[in-house]
């Protein structure tokens, strides 16, 4: 069989430096194994396209420029590039420097033969860049002057980089030098071009490794930047620096002083397994085929899928990745990767070296190939990291060393004990929040002893048990000497009383079916018709109730679970107890010993400083206590009650396809309606003082609510259902003899005993009771009524508040008793007054009509100054108007009934009866009675026949008699169209009066539309009228009043048409006048004109005499009048007035 020996590329036992040592000295195989990785490339490509963009390599700058994009940010004097500890800065930085400066290098080949390697053939076959590779092609060493040193081996404490150039320069040409001597930036700048001017070299490059070392302070660093600033890009560096010392920079001169170079470049440490596989791990040409033959990766992938970092591209599990890591599982190599990542010493230095030391122990060379390196190899070449071995070589010697059995006493097999044991401490300094047993695995398996979960559960187990391991809720964490030596301690402490662990298993089992305390109880929820009812759970003789249905249960330990069997026999016909009678899964002393375990952490912890319990292992124990313990309490107890049988009622149910809090739930349903016999009720989806205020006190007398309807509780007109028998059983328990109750008396009866009605179900029921006035309310002497009361009986203080019950505790609720006689007294009154009124024999309804036409006789107004009113009407009207204000102001229902039978039967039912219809009547018809008025005080001004008419006419449509209505209206309108006919004539004779003027014919068309605008007449082809009124002229009264305006407009119109006349005069004159200097004047003189017309009635110049005239010879008086008036008239004429006389 093949050995493992045999599948590498190099010979494996081969020696090679891990650290290089920055020099001028390069041989053949620092080249020939140097790893080229994704990283390197990056830098060396960028440096080098850098280094040719120059106008003197015209033939390069193409090439660059298609660089741009991935290699160039901006030109200067050289490249700094910072790393992690053994990421590979000084080998990169030797190869960077061969390359500039060796064609050629001999060496001698496997066989001792004399062979040549050609350095920038070595390097470009190594990148896998085209562009990168044709760049390097173009190096020509010979072109170049160079050196190379680490800063940390030229110099001493205090120098500068600036003083160790020349120096170091001059060494390493062999020239002589002051060591002693101090220089400055310009004597270095000086010497460096004087020195590359003196080669005959085209450039000057310097590498430097470690720069920091020189440049650990500002003053330093200044001098270094002063340089950098005197020289041109004929002489560059290219420097490294340790990431870490890079960080200590202050964040200015760390900027400065980077920023001085063309670029920075990062080497990252994340490619070390990609280097190890490379350099190290090597396989040759037939070594696949051998590993796949040995390899089945179907099972691995199956097996090791929870591997740590198996969901890594390092530590995946697949074919190729398992032959580049072999005789490594890839996870083994992305564990160590990360937990040698941040070593001082360096991660990929420290990975190369764990790596061939572990490979070139013969216990794996020699194995044969199939073999993976065990995790105690690992382990051996680990422990010095981190401290593992300080902190847990107590821990795994005395795993070595302490005798170990399993539950049964049989002796364990140590070997894969401590392997795991290795795995968990390896692991937990990567994952110290824990590791899970599915992510052990694949670093322990074994296919003779750990091949599968429950092995390896199994044993860690026993580990856990035997305080090597905390178990954390299946995650492990290792402990150490001190902490199982405290372990030890705890479990020691012998305080812990049976009474104590009973108590804390009680707790759990109250938790686990939801009890909660109440009133010294532990209370349970059961269900009835979605309600919620209160049971008692009874683990202990303190938790009977008497009020309450009771459910009993026990702790899983035998004793208690035969004697809770024993009780549910006995109790078998007992409806008001049900027992949960736990499996006996376990035989007790699992929980027993688990909760007495619990609380003697939990005891440890409140004297952490005796037991010498530090922050760390305080901790360890919370997690243990609360996680892994506690947890293995909540399984045992999940296992008893999962299988629990419930009896109820000598029934058992073992439907254990459904927990036993579910079934609980299901049996205690049925004992509560075995309790509550005459329980009612439905779940209110809303808050219930919403409720009772909208769909039951609401004063719409229908109520219309789907969860009343389904309750059965109104019927199919809207009103209280009162034959349904949980209404009837509930108005039953008020007492008839008119004795109040208060809220909390029915509270009190109701919620409890058969019946069980939630507080909801309790404030409907009587909220319909008051709705039907069945009950009445009070409260500190106040009688609430509906529906003036229900903001304060919905209110968030009163009886029907949501989820209160003081408010209705207060309240004194009263049975109304009122005899059906009396309600059918007031019933045959309503009828006698409003026949069609239908009425039901029920309190509520018949006090609710009563309301309405008592309203309506309060509207019984009338104007009781109109002359149409009779005497006796407005006397009736102020009888009726007391009797409904006496009625209005009673709350009560019953009070309202009564008070309407006393008014109506006390004195003369007829002619009371009489009276209230009169002013229903009234009531009825006052819009009309109203026009009626109206239209008499508008028609009385006519002749006194209509005016008589339309009186007596008036008096009968009041008192009853409403026919005459239509006649009143048709008289009104008969009266208005003759009026409107003397309307039409007025305007006619006024329009051809207008039109006899000698003045009209002479003025323009215009001024005469201006005429006929002041002459106001509205033309209507049809009188519409609505009730008094006409569109447009609107009643008799406003009629006269327009026909008036229309004879004033004559007046008006005259005068306007004579105005119009002398204008047009004075405008003839005007234009017979030659000449523009009398314009003005002439313009003023018209106006003046104009404007002395006067309109006057002839009375104004006969002063208003009379004169008597019964002869013929009296004329002649007449003729004296007349002349004394043209006198008058004369002399206004001549003082220049112009006259319309109104005659």
């Amino acid at each position: 069989m093949k050995k493992i020996l045999e599948l590498f590329e190099r010979d494996i036992k081969r020696e090679f430096n891990d650290v290089t040592t920055v020099d001028r000295h390069i041989t053949a195989l620092d080249i020939d194994e140097y790893v080229m990785t994704r990283n390197v490339e990056n830098i060396l490509g960028n440096f080098v396209a850098y280094f040719f963009d120059d106008p003197k390599y015209p033939a390069l700058n193409m090439k660059c420029q298609l660089l741009q994009d991935t290699y160039r940010d901006k030109i200067g004097p050289g490249v700094w590039i910072r790393g992690f500890f053994g990421a590979g800065k000084s080998h990169m930085l030797k190869i960077m420097h061969a390359l500039f400066s060796e064609e050629t290098i001999d060496y001698n080949d496997e066989n001792g033969q004399h062979a040549r390697l050609n350095v920038t053939k070595a390097i470009q076959d190594k990148v896998i860049s085209s562009d990168i590779a044709e760049l390097i092609g173009n190096i020509k060493p010979s072109e170049y002057i160079t050196f190379i040193f680490s800063a940390n081996h030229i110099t001493k404490s205090g120098d500068t980089i600036v003083d160790c150039l020349p120096k170091e320069i001059s060494r390493q040409m062999g020239l002589a030098f002051d060591e002693d001597k101090e220089y400055s930036a310009l004597d270095v700048s000086e010497f460096l071009k004087s020195t590359l001017v003196s080669s005959g070299k085209r450039r000057m490059i310097i590498f430097i490794d470690e720069i920091l070392d020189v440049l650990d302070t500002s003053e330093k660093v200044r001098k270094f930047e002063g340089l950098i600033e005197l020289l041109n890009n004929d002489i560059w560096f290219v420097v490294t620096s340790l990431e870490a010392k890079t960080k200590l920079l202050t964040t200015t001169t760390a900027e400065r002083m980077i920023h001085r170079f063309g670029q920075e470049q990062i080497l990252y440490p994340e490619e070390m397994i990609w280097i190890v596989k490379r350099r190290y791990l090597a396989k040759d040409e037939y070594a696949v085929t051998d590993i796949e033959s040995k390899v089945n990766i179907a099972k691995m992938q199956y097996l090791f899928s929870n591997a740590y970092l198996s969901d890594t591209e390092d530590g995946k599990i697949e074919m190729p990745n398992m032959i580049g890591s072999y005789p490594f599982y890839p996870f083994q190599l992305a564990y160590m990767k990360e937990l040698l990542k941040n070593e001082s010493k360096g991660s990929a230095r420290n990975m190369m070296k764990t790596v061939k030391s572990i490979v070139k122990n013969p216990e794996v060379y020699d194995k044969e190939v199939g073999y993976f390196v065990d995790i105690e190899l690992i382990y051996e070449e680990l422990k010095s990291k981190r401290s593992i071995e300080e902190e847990y070589s107590d821990l795994i010697g005395g795993l070595e060393g302490a005798p170990i059995s399993d539950a049964k006493n049989n002796p364990v097999d140590k070997k894969s004990l401590i392997k795991i044991l290795k795995a968990i401490v390896l692991l937990s300094q990567v994952k110290p929040e824990g590791i899970k047993a599915n992510m052990i695995l694949p670093f322990v398996y074994s296919e003779t002893s750990i091949n599968d979960d429950n092995k390896l559960l199994d044993m860690l187990e026993i580990l856990t048990n035997e305080n090597f391991i905390n178990n954390e809720g299946g995650v492990y964490k290792p402990i150490t000497k001190k902490e199982s030596d405290v372990w030890t301690r705890i479990k020691g402490i012998t305080s812990i009383t049976e009474s104590a662990i009973r108590d804390y298993i009680n707790g759990k089992i109250y938790k686990m079916f939801s009890a909660k305390p109440s009133a010294g109880k532990n209370i349970i929820s059961g269900k009835i018709n979605d309600f919620s009812k209160e049971i008692a759970f009874v683990l202990k003789p303190s938790d009977v109730s008497v009020e309450f249905s009771n459910v009993h249960t026990c702790i899983p330990f035998d004793t208690d679970i035969e004697k809770i069997k024993k009780d549910a026999f006995e109790a078998s016909n007992n409806k008001e107890k049900l027992f949960i009678i736990p499996d006996k899964k376990y035989d007790g002393i699992s929980l027993y010993k688990a909760t007495k375990f619990y609380l003697q952490m939990e005891e440890a912890l409140k004297r952490e400083a005796d037991f010498g319990i530090d922050q760390k292992l305080r901790i360890q124990i919370e997690t243990k206590k609360d996680i892994a313990v506690d947890g293995d309490i909540d399984k045992i107890l999940e296992e008893c009650f999962r299988n629990a049988v419930i009896s109820y009622n000598g029934q058992e149910n073992k439907d254990f396809s459904t927990s036993a809090p579910q079934r609980a739930t299901a049996e205690c349903e049925k004992m509560l309606k075995k309790k509550y016999t005459m329980f009612f009720g439905k779940l209110l989806r809303e808050q219930v003082d919403t409720f009772i205020n909208k769909q039951i006190l609401s004063p719409t007398h229908k109520m219309t609510s789907d969860y009343l309807k389904d309750l059965d509780l109104i019927d199919a007109n809207g009103n209280v259902n009162t034959s349904n028998r949980y209404y009837s059983e509930f108005l039953k328990s008020f007492p008839d003899s008119g004795f109040e109750k208060d809220g909390s008396s029915i509270i009190d009866e109701f919620s409890k005993g058969k019946y069980g009605w939630d507080l909801d179900t309790i404030k409907i029921m009587t909220a319909l009771a008051l709705k039907n006035s069945d009950l009445k309310a009070a409260n500190q002497g106040k009688v609430f009524s509906i529906p003036e009361d229900n903001g304060e009986l919905t209110s968030k203080n009163g009886p029907f508040a949501t989820r209160k019950r003081d408010g209705f505790d207060a309240v004194k609720f009263t049975k109304i008793n009122i005899s059906d006689e009396e309600i059918r007294n007031a019933i045959r009154a309503i009828k006698v007054l409003d026949p069609n009124m239908a009425v039901d024999l029920k309190l509520k309804d018949v006090a609710e009509k009563i309301k309405i036409l008592v309203e309506k006789v309060s509207g019984a107004t009338i104007d009781i100054y109109s002359d149409v009113v009779p005497q006796t009407i407005k006397e009736n009207l102020g009888i009726t108007a007391s009797i409904a204000a006496d009625i209005k102001k009673r709350m009560d229902a019953e009070d309202v009934v009564v008070i309407f039978n006393k008014k109506l039967y006390t004195d003369d039912f007829d002619s009371m009866t009489a009276k209230i219809r009169e002013a229903l009547y009234i009531s009825d018809h006052k819009d009309k009675i109203l026009v009626v008025c109206q239209a008499y005080n508008m028609l009385r001004n006519e002749d006194e026949t209509s005016r008589v008419e339309v009186k007596e006419l008036a008096e009968k449509f009041i008192c009853g008699e409403i026919k005459h209505y239509d006649v009143i209206i048709k008289k009104y309108k008969v009266v208005f169209q003759h009026k409107y006919r003397v309307y039409e004539k007025l305007y006619a004779d006024i329009l051809t009066d207008i039109n006899n003027l000698p003045e009209w014919t002479v003025i323009t068309d215009e001024q005469k539309l201006e005429v006929n605008k002041l002459i106001k007449f509205a033309k209507l082809d049809h009188l519409v009228f609505d009730e008094l009124k006409v569109n447009g002229l609107g009643t008799l009264d406003d009629f006269r009043r327009i026909l008036s305006e229309l004879s004033a407009s004559k007046t008006k119109a005259v005068e306007k048409v004579h105005s119009f006349n002398d204008q047009n005069e004075m405008m003839k004159k005007q234009a017979s006048t030659n000449g523009n200097s009398g314009t003005q004047n002439t313009h003023i003189a018209q106006t003046a004109s104009v404007n002395n017309r006067v309109s006057k009635k002839l009375r104004a110049y006969s002063n208003g005499k009379i004169i008597n005239i019964d002869s013929l010879e009296k004329l002649s008086e007449l003729d004296d009048v007349f002349k004394e008036i043209k006198e008058k008239i004369k002399k206004d004429i001549e003082a220049g007035k112009k006259i319309t006389l109104e005659l």
